[in-house]
This record gives structure tokens, C-alpha cells and sequence, in this order.
């Protein structure tokens, strides 16, 4: 799996959460301090997230970092591969 599909699952993981809340992308974006468009770009995996984003959206949706990457092929829990 490229790191493009990482990305697209990872996006769809944080719009799967967002809707579980019943939080608008326009309420993430405010409550992350993100712009809507780049959080849409992340949603949709088109853009790169950074570290402090990642942060920031999962302290808005209450969940740790790690939980946003849950699913995520080669991203099992304690699957801590290095390169």
C-alpha cells in the first residue's frame, strides 16, 4: 500500500469519527483551529498532515493521536515496524 491510500484511509477514519460525533467538518475545523478547505483536503487525503494538526484534531474529537490511524493497514497496534 502506497502512502497515498495510507493518507485516503487515514481522512476517511477522521470524517468516520467526525460523523460518529455528528460534528460538521466546518465545527472540526474551528475547534482544531484548522482551515476548512486544508481539513477537507485531509479528510479526502490529498494533503499532508502535520504532526500539530494531527494533535490538534484528535484533542477536538477527544481521542488519542493513535486512534486515528486505527485500521490503517501496517498499522496494527504494536506493529512498530522501523525503516
Amino acid at each position: 500500500m502506497d502512502y497515498f491510500d495510507k493518507r485516503r484511509q487515514l481522512g476517511q477514519h477522521i470524517v468516520e469519527m467526525r460523523k460518529a460525533q455528528r460534528i460538521s467538518q466546518k465545527q472540526l475545523a474551528l475547534m482544531s483551529d484548522i482551515n476548512k478547505g486544508y481539513l477537507s483536503e485531509i479528510e479526502n487525503g490529498i494533503s499532508n498532515i502535520s504532526v500539530n494538526k494531527l494533535f490538534r484534531i484528535a484533542d477536538a474529537l477527544g481521542v488519542r493521536p493513535m486512534d486515528l490511524f486505527a485500521g490503517i493497514e501496517g498499522e496494527e497496534e504494536g506493529d512498530c515496524a522501523t525503516t
